[in-house]
Parts: structure tokens; sequence; C-alpha cells
């Protein structure tokens, strides 16, 4: 183990995750460190629960573990391609130790600490297969978990699960599409994971769809006797995961600007074409927020122009002290003589200002997944 990595230790147990820094980057990550990604063992090193390995977004990622383009054209050609619609949900593992269905998500000994964390114990009233010790003891099951009470970005009306994976503690292998289809059947889950072969055309077709698909967060490839997994996603939703991940005064500043100031029904509009009504109205106690500070920021405007008018036949040098005695060394007064001196409205300044009245609004709706933004769960 090394620095990339985090290790903590409970009742026997260990979890190893990586640190937040590896999580985001690629230089923790080489072929014999992939399973590392959420694991739990016993502090003997027997395995217990493991998440998916670590994969990428198509094309991302360390160079010997990258899958490109031409990889899965290639992989389409011999029959080696499938894809499975990725569901915008959280990772919940299923395995058995001392002959008990044990429970976690991804990055976590448990799954008891979320707010939604009570639907687990209806998934097992609904399933009661998940409860029994006999059923999958030697594997690690991988289970989409979607929820109202827990909307990443892509809103699913009632919470449920889908089996999405499912690895071999014996041979550290995924098992194949059709054996999940086995264990869902068993499982009598309502749910089944859409998946499809991939021939050349089928590629083609999918990359196409990606660029207008508005409702998808995008696929999963397998390759390599479905061995290889690979993130293919949706430009919509990169864009509105981003949004979502972090977003921050400073970046609904941006738009305020890029949108041409417009007032708050205007802003709302422009905000609602770029993204949707959801997720403004997500985002509405952020923006109200902002617009407490442009309020702010036009009464500085109108001060500052009147001013600039009052005091036009003045030296620059009198116009300064007089203005430094006002506003003293802030953007307030940079913005101030610039007018002065007859430049244009600066929005690199106004913005600062801006900020400066804004109540700096700061939303992170990974709560501690750590890498969460690329890739919160599999498929």
């Amino acid at each position: 183990m090394n620095d990339f990595f985090d290790i903590r230790e409970e009742n026997g147990l260990r979890l190893i995750v990586p640190s937040h820094g590896a999580a985001v980057g690629n230089a923790a990550w080489n072929p014999s460190n992939l399973w590392w990604r959420s694991r739990v063992e016993t502090t003997e090193g027997d395995l217990v629960s493991q998440g998916f390995g670590k994969f990428f977004n198509l094309g991302q990622g360390p160079l010997d573990l990258q899958v490109t383009v031409e990889d899965i054209a290639k992989a389409c050609e011999r029959d080696d391609a499938i894809a499975t619609l990725k569901i915008d949900g959280s990772l919940l593992i299923r395995s058995v130790h001392y002959g008990q269905a044990y429970f976690r998500t991804r990055g976590s000994f448990r799954y008891e600490h979320l707010e939604n964390g009570f639907e687990v114990e209806e998934f097992c009233k609904r399933y009661p297969m998940l409860l029994d010790p006999t059923f999958a003891p030697n594997h690690s099951l991988l289970f989409e978990w979607v929820s109202p009470n827990n909307c990443i970005v892509i809103k699913y009306p009632e919470a449920d699960i889908t089996l999405v994976g499912a690895v071999d503690h014996a041979s550290m292998k995924y098992e194949r599409l059709s054996v999940l289809d086995s264990m869902s059947e068993c499982l009598a889950l309502k749910n089944r994971m859409m998946a499809f072969h991939l021939n050349s055309a089928g590629w083609a077709s999918l990359q196409a769809s990606l660029i207008d698909d508005l409702e998808r967060e995008g696929f999963v490839i397998r390759i390599n006797g479905q061995q290889t997994l690979v993130k293919v996603k949706c430009p919509h939703y990169l864009a509105k995961h981003a949004l979502k991940s972090h977003l921050t005064s400073e970046k609904l500043a941006d738009l305020y600007f890029q949108y041409g100031r417009p007032n708050f029904s205007g802003f709302l509009e422009k905000f609602s074409e770029a993204f949707d009504e959801e997720t403004a109205m997500w985002a509405m106690p952020a923006i109200s927020s902002l617009y407490d500070g442009v309020r702010e920021l036009e009464r500085i405007e109108r001060h500052i122009e009147v001013k600039v008018i009052e005091r036009q036949t003045w030296t620059r040098k009198d116009f300064a002290i007089a203005t430094l005695a006002e506003y003293g060394q802030t953007k307030k007064f940079a913005y101030a003589m610039n007018r002065y001196l007859g430049n244009p409205k600066n929005d690199h300044l106004l913005k600062s200002i801006l900020l400066q009245n804004t109540k700096q609004t700061e939303m992170s709706f990974l709560k501690g997944m750590g890498e969460e933004s690329d890739d919160t769960v599999a498929p």
C-alpha cells in the first residue's frame, strides 16, 4: 500500500479505498491495484466485499489502462463488445460474511449512515433471497441503487436496485451478463440491466446518439470477455453533473455575465434552457443568493457612476484620494478609477465586487464520496 490509498480498520475488517488525490487523478493506478478502488477484507487479508475495479472514461486514464475508440471498434469486429446502460445512482454491494448477508456502499464499511439507508431493509423484504447466505456466498453482488431520496443528476420515481455486476472472489473476475441475468431471476428483481451486443454499425450509432441524448447518463462498454469496462457518457449529463458536483457562487457569477447580466427571471429562463427546470429548482437557493449580491452590485455601480459624473472635472489625484477614502483598497476603488478614466465597464472587476457581496454557496452532492464526480457507479 502507498500514499495513494487510505486504509481503515474496524471490527476485524479492513477497508481500502483511494485517497481523494488518487481518486481524481491517474498517478495511483496500475494493473495490480485496480481492485483497491473499494475493497473490504479481513485484517488477515481474506476478501470479504469487493466493488468494481477502477475503470475510466473513454480515452482517459494511464496510458497502459486506457480504452480508446479504436479498442472498442476492434472488439466490435470480433463480436466482443457489449453496451450496458449506465444508471445514475449509488453502488450497493452485497456479500456474505460469517454466514450473514453483508451490505455496504462503495467507499464505506456499511450503508446505514445514508439518509435513505432504510431503503435497504425494504429491498430485503421485497427480494428476500438477498438475505439468504446460501445465495452467491462467494461473490460480491454489485447493485445500482436509485432513489428519489438520493438524486445525483437523473431523477428516478421510486427506490429500487438493479444487478449490474458480480465479482467471483476465487477468480477475481466479473461474471458474464448471462450469469447476471440468472442471478437477477433468482432474486426476482423487478428491474434488469439493459444490455445489447455491439457490432461496428451499432457502435457508430451509439456514438452519434450520445450527442443529443438528454435523458441518459451514458453507457458502460464491456470488452475482452466482459472483463474490461469503459464509460461512455452523454455530454449533457457531464455538463449537469459538473454543475451539481460543485456549484459555487463564482460559477453562477460567470453564468450571470455570460448571459448578459439579465434580471432574476431572465437568468432563471436561460439557466433552465441550458440545463433543465429540475436543475434550476435544485439550484434556486444559490441563484437567489447570487441575486442578493447582484442587487448590491447594482447599487454600488449607481453610486460610482454618480460620483464619476460629479467629479469629472477633478484631477486624477483628487478623485483617487476621495474615492480611496470611500472604498479603501478594494475592487470598488479599482472599478471607480477605471470609470473615471473613461474605460468601459470591466466584467472582471464587476464579478469580483459581486462575489464580495454574495454569500458564498458551496454545494456538494457527493457527500464524502471522494472521486464520485466521474464515476459514482458502474453501469
